[in-house]
């Protein structure tokens, strides 16, 4: 693999910033649903060849900053917006709590959001992926675990991927504040004791 190619003048900063945001070299990635045009004729022939997967060569910012890809399968340069990661995701506004050895994420629904109604339930596994590293700081499942007993709670926006065995990875959170004492009220129900209309636990 090429790795990382920066023809613009960047920091080491910059450089962690564009690692976090990227699919890595070696990563395989699969078309994103909104390309449209000549592009997308382009990566659907090699998706078609390829078992519906490209592998990422190398990742360049360009001297305008913008970033693309190359992959291993065609030639020429994407832009990173043309493919996306090919496992299962989910986003949801929600709540982080670390409950019974484990970390959940607890969908929040309804019209009030200081009173609302339990949705999805994921239970949060292993280490969070590079974006959560790099934005929150946060790079192990422990440092998971301790953000998520913050007595204030964690509620914000959460994107995370499933991981084949029944929990989920956490893949971002683009945003996060704390909790109302009903919002927290909430959370902890919902990943307790499973009973008759509570959500079923993942």
């Amino acid at each position: 693999m090429d790795g990382y190619i920066y023809e613009a003048e960047v920091d080491d900063r910059q450089k962690a910033r564009v690692a976090a945001m990227s699919h890595a070299p070696g990563e395989s990635v699969m078309l994103h649903p909104s390309v449209e045009g000549d592009r997308r004729e382009v990566l659907e022939r090699a998706v078609a060849a390829n078992n519906g997967r490209l592998t990422i060569r190398s990742v360049i910012l360009t001297a305008d900053h913008h970033l693309n890809y190359e992959f291993v399968e065609l030639e020429g340069r994407f832009n990173h917006a043309y493919v996306t990661d090919p496992r299962e995701m989910e986003h949801m506004y929600g709540a982080l709590v670390h409950e019974g050895g484990k970390t959940w994420i607890v969908e929040l629904e309804g019209d009030d959001i200081d009173d609302p109604a339990p949705g999805r339930v994921r239970c949060v596994s292993g280490d969070p992926e590079r974006y959560v590293a790099y934005n929150q700081g946060i790079r192990t499942e422990a440092e998971l675990a301790a953000y998520a007993e913050d007595p204030d709670g964690v509620c914000g926006e959460f994107s995370i991927a499933a991981r084949g065995d029944g929990t989920w990875a956490l893949v971002a959170i683009p945003w996060s504040a704390p909790m109302s004492d009903r919002q927290i009220e909430v959370a902890r129900e919902a990943v307790g004791s499973p009973t008759v209309g509570r959500p079923r636990l993942h």
